[in-house]
């Protein structure tokens, strides 16, 4: 069993490209800002949390995150496991995501079931579909079919008609079980 209390915090800041664009309302993102946060406990078990920084989703910036979870970091470091979590939480209102790292690292360390499953379990992943034309879409589709994924992930929100007349069109290439 796992002591209660924080040792030490590692962090990473990364910028992960992505192959396809993914293309939100406010613009398509080509690589997510992310920074992970690995919480370790004196026995040396670790947790992991991280934030993949959006601004539009939450207010904070990929700059800003980073220096708050550095800042929240040197708090917590030392301190036990709820009252590490506390003094997060104290930071949520202005850095949701920056905090959710964290407290996610000291959950899985505290072996919350979610956050530690067990082994050879099955994650179901879903496919993002980037085409925006009937050609392409029926050929992603029909690719995601194929590796297969059983979920689509379709963005919506631009042009309602354009929108209903896309997700018309997308229903009729799904293949039995998509």
């Amino acid at each position: 069993m796992p002591t209660d209390r924080i040792a030490g915090i590692r962090l990473e800041r990364l910028q992960l490209p992505l192959t396809i664009p993914y293309k939100l309302a406010f613009g398509p993102v080509t690589a997510f800002d992310t920074v992970i946060a690995e919480v370790v406990d004196e026995d040396g078990n670790t947790g992991l949390g991280e934030a993949t920084i959006l601004t539009g989703y939450t207010p904070e910036t990929i700059d800003g995150c980073w220096q708050s979870i550095q800042r929240i970091a040197s708090e917590i470091t030392g301190a036990s496991f709820e009252a590490a979590k506390a003094a997060a939480f104290e930071h949520h209102h202005d850095a949701p995501f920056t905090v959710t790292a964290l407290v996610t690292a000291v959950e899985m360390l505290e072996r919350h079931p979610v956050l530690s499953p067990g082994d050879n379990i099955d994650v179901p992943l879903l496919a993002i579909l980037s085409a925006s034309d009937e050609e392409g879409i029926a050929k992603e589709v029909a690719a995601h079919a194929g590796a297969g994924y059983t979920t689509i992930k379709v963005k919506i929100g631009w042009d309602v008609d354009d929108d209903l007349k896309r997700t018309a069109f997308i229903q009729s290439c799904l293949p039995k079980g998509v």
